[in-house]
């Protein structure tokens, strides 16, 4: 592995099988669609040179790839004084757009559950962030993620439900809407300290519900209707003593 990563006790070992990502997902979903709009079930793996069509927006903020079986995404901050000099970079946004990128993640994500990756961090960010963004307008809506432990690989799981995003003055109306147009989506990393700090992003890849969701969903629906027509069946004959 990198030996930038190794050097700050990151290591990305072994192979994708004990990775979170779900991988058969079937139910009428094709992985590669004949329309245009997201890939669905494909993760990026990185396993091939460069960024993958995943870029940043801070200038001094680097992104490469390890390469090799398994490679990743390495975002790189530089060291900055303490405190910052103005100017000097103290988050950045990592993210794809619709276009170029070798998998795509964006267009019509209204039927996507969720999205799912791991993240890697040589030191713990005062903040980090999933955000995505939207042709239409100027849109930019953010799930908040909890910090992990530095060190270490860290699954993530982003579901795409209006009251888990925030935009301020968003509605759900507008995110449903914002949903049929995504023209990127990314990582949001507010760097921890003001020295080099170095961050891991794998596995990145949308999802739709599994069958055992839909068991469950008919289950709770089937369920749910017994007790309507025992319920109804005992109003109905307690209803029928009452005078005319």
């Amino acid at each position: 592995m990198g030996n930038l990563m190794n050097a700050c006790g990151i290591t990305r070992v072994g192979t994708r099988a004990g990775a979170v990502v779900a991988f058969a997902l079937g139910l009428g979903f094709s992985a590669l669609s004949s329309e245009a709009g997201p890939i669905i079930d494909s993760p990026e793996t990185w396993t091939s040179s460069g960024a993958q069509g995943w870029t940043n927006t801070a200038p001094d903020v680097s992104l490469s790839n390890p390469g090799g079986a398994p490679g990743y995404l390495l975002i790189t901050f530089p060291a900055v004084g303490n405190p910052p000099d103005p100017g000097e970079t103290l988050h950045d946004t990592i993210y794809t757009f619709t276009s170029p990128a070798t998998n795509i993640f964006g267009g019509n994500l209204s039927n996507v559950l969720g999205a799912r990756f791991v993240l890697s961090n040589s030191v713990v960010p005062s903040a980090i962030s999933v955000v995505f963004g939207v042709a239409t307008n100027d849109n930019e809506w953010t799930f908040i993620l909890d910090p992990a432990a530095a060190g270490q690989w860290t699954p993530y799981n982003v579901v795409f439900q209006f009251s888990l995003w925030t935009m301020p003055g968003g509605t759900e109306s507008e995110f449903l809407a914002d949903l049929l147009a995504v023209e990127y989506i990314g990582i949001h990393i507010d760097r921890g300290g003001s020295d080099q700090e170095y961050y891991g992003l794998d596995d990145f890849t949308l999802y739709v519900p599994e069958p055992a969701d839909y068991l469950l969903l008919a289950a709770g629906l089937f369920g749910f209707a017994l007790v309507f027509r025992r319920r109804l069946r005992t109003w109905k004959g307690w209803s029928s003593g009452l005078p005319a």
